[in-house]
């Protein structure tokens, strides 16, 4: 079988956890013997891969005058377009899919156009629309339009897919009225390990000596605007509004490191309080922040689906500090003793205070201890019970 895996950002190199996802999911295909053609209709990006079909910059940067809705932008960019509507057309004329695997909902009507009512399998991440209609909230922006086109569309996509594929139980319940055909195939983790810590831990001393010699708290992050908002309700604004007595750093890495900065230009340095961010961090050193950290945080208060940093918290064996939301999917370890949750400012700031006091107990778990408790959230494990119900709707579909 031939499956076009099909998403609306370049997936090469696997770096954000909607990323690893993608790319997971396409080597479970490719080892249940499937052709698999790994592509995405792209913004134009300096990480876009030669499968991949990229937007010109005038037609990126059209698509990126209204940021909110870029997503459903790309897919009317290509229609406008007759270059990058033939390069589609071609690349499903060659490649000639069984199956188009569509990682989101974003790009269903124009395949659906081109391909003429393909077979085809969503694989959801999220229920998109209502985060979107949880993110335009949050950010005051009032376009009912907008949430209402991609409801159209995923409803339609889950509706017409032979199946779906999504990441938890809730959203199983969220989209079992359109398509009873689902499968819950759940967010996972690899479990951190750092193959050269003197190179990592000499990398990272760069940004501040005082990472992990005094208490450290960890943060990883894309540049997912629903990820900042509860970094900064929860714990930076709580911080620089009752600055804390005791000393310790917040390590933040990833790409969330590009949206504090441009807080920082506009809101000045929180005072008393240092920050360090590491925006382009090696797996190394992205792992030994979590090996190291006396503890992770995960201040989560919106979006959808279930968080991969989550599961990579929980498999580091270190103490969490996190808000419920950030447990979606995860429920059944909330209740570990080395879990904290959180829900407000203050609750972050006195459970940070806790950890970072060693005579109140804070000491931190040593690095990758008690994580055995958690080892079914490795991805290994999850492909492995995925493996077989994934083979049943691939040769039920064959069948078809």
């Amino acid at each position: 079988m031939r499956i076009l895996q099909l998403g609306y950002y370049p997936i090469q190199p696997a770096v954000t956890g909607g990323q690893r996802r993608v790319a997971k999911l396409g080597s479970l295909l490719t080892s249940l013997d499937a052709e698999v053609l790994t592509a995405a209709i792209a913004p134009h990006r300096p990480d876009v891969s030669p499968a991949d079909i990229v937007l010109s910059k005038s037609l990126n940067d059209w698509v990126f005058r209204v940021p909110y809705d870029f997503e459903m932008r790309v897919r009317h960019a290509v229609e406008s377009d007759e270059f990058l509507s033939r390069q589609v057309k071609t690349m499903l004329r060659r490649f000639r899919p069984d199956l188009v695997w569509l990682e989101h909902p974003f790009l269903w009507p124009l395949i659906k156009r081109l391909k003429g009512h393909p077979n085809v399998a969503y694989s959801a991440h999220n229920i998109e629309w209502a985060m979107k209609r949880d993110y335009l909230k949050q950010q005051k922006i009032c376009d009912p339009y907008c949430v209402n086109q991609i409801k159209l569309v995923e409803d339609d996509l889950a509706s017409r897919a032979a199946f779906i594929v999504c990441c938890s139980e809730g959203d199983r319940a969220n989209l079992k009225h359109l398509n009873p055909n689902i499968l819950v195939v759940p967010n996972g983790a690899d479990r951190p390990q750092v193959a050269d810590p003197a190179k990592a831990r000499g990398a990272l001393a760069q940004y501040s000596k005082r990472l992990f010699e005094v208490p450290t708290f960890t943060y990883v992050s894309a540049a997912h605007a629903p990820n900042w908002f509860g970094l900064l309700d929860l714990v930076i604004e709580p911080l620089r509004n009752n600055p804390p007595r005791r000393d310790f750093v917040i390590l933040l890495v990833g790409g969330i490191c590009s949206i504090y900065r441009e807080w920082e230009a506009t809101n000045g340095p929180v005072k008393d309080l240092e920050i360090v961010a590491v925006p382009e961090a090696t797996e190394d050193e992205k792992n030994l922040a979590l090996l190291e950290c006396h503890a992770v945080l995960l201040p989560i208060t919106t979006g959808g689906g279930t968080n991969i940093k989550t599961a990579e918290a929980l498999l580091s064996g270190k103490r969490i500090i996190g808000t419920a939301a950030a447990f979606r999917g995860f429920e059944a370890f909330m209740a570990l003793p080395r879990v904290s949750l959180a829900g407000t400012g203050p609750e972050f700031s006195q459970q940070m205070i806790r950890v970072a006091a060693p005579a109140a107990g804070g000491n931190p778990c040593a690095a990758g201890s008690g994580a055995g408790d958690v080892a079914e959230l490795s991805w290994d494990a999850i492909l492995r019970s995925a493996r077989e119900p994934v083979a049943a709707l691939l040769s039920d579909l064959g069948r078809k």
